[in-house]
């Protein structure tokens, strides 16, 4: 409801919204977005969806943390940095 609310908003500015960013661990706070609810909404409007998944997106290689993955079908990038789980140097991230 917030972001359609934050998309009509803009709209009435006559400003052109264009990019969500959702998150599947961020290194902060591990936060989460649902992104089933997120994707559909940001498919009918034709917002790129990206998703920062920084901390916790390492983890999604075990098959037992990949329903956290739920929605990511929608998303048209999304970023990991493997640096924090998979000891590789700290300036490696992964985008696609």
């Amino acid at each position: 409801d917030k972001l359609i609310e934050a998309i009509e908003r803009d709209k009435k500015k006559h400003l052109i919204p264009f990019f969500v960013c959702g998150t599947l661990g961020t290194t902060g706070a591990c936060a989460f977005d649902n992104l089933e609810e997120l994707g559909p909404i940001c498919e009918k409007e034709g917002l790129w969806l990206h998703v920062d998944a920084a901390y916790a997106g390492s983890s999604f290689i075990c098959p037992e943390f990949r329903k956290w993955l739920a929605g990511v079908e929608y998303a048209n990038s999304i970023a990991f940095n493997p640096s924090k789980w998979l000891m590789v140097h700290f300036d490696c991230t992964a985008m696609w």
